[in-house]
């Protein structure tokens, strides 16, 4: 990732090393990492589920995508909305414990700090769109308070 974003970084790799423990070394309070996910963490769990998911069911929700997206071909939309858009539809669709704004809300703050400045309504009208057409053909079925729309 370093590599891509920049192209001299294994020329600088010891020296920005070297600069990051000095820094960590003179911070004033002592630095605590996170502790990394085990496979045993709900996080975790949920996470390879919904990766799961999205490769299983890529090409049936760009169908779905297509269905609510006039003249806007799959490889149109921004790498990142599109990502962001199967993962909603997994949550949608297999996550009948998530409600289904809790799940446009995530994807959308994603695509706002990380995407392009139209981003955030662009996947806002397209999971709005799905949420409505997914509901009405009976594919999301989320029930209990807080989790239905109507």
């Amino acid at each position: 990732m370093m590599q891509e974003a920049y192209g001299a970084w294994d020329d600088d790799e010891t020296t920005v090393a070297r600069e990051l423990e000095k820094t960590f070394d003179a911070a004033p309070d002592k630095i605590t990492l996170a502790t990394p996910y085990t496979a045993e963490d709900d996080e975790m769990k949920m996470a390879l589920n919904l990766y799961d998911l999205v490769i299983l069911n890529g090409n049936t929700y760009e169908t779905y995508v297509s269905g609510v997206t006039d003249n806007w071909d799959p490889g149109r939309i921004a790498l990142l909305d599109l990502l962001c858009i199967k993962l909603a539809l997994a949550e949608f669709i297999s996550f009948p414990h998530i409600p289904l704004k809790v799940s446009i809300n995530e994807y959308l703050d994603i695509v706002q700090d990380y995407s392009s400045p139209n981003s955030g309504r662009f996947l806002n009208c397209v999971l709005d769109k799905l949420r409505i057409s997914l509901a009405d053909n009976g594919t999301i079925a989320k029930s209990g308070r807080g989790l239905r729309d109507k």
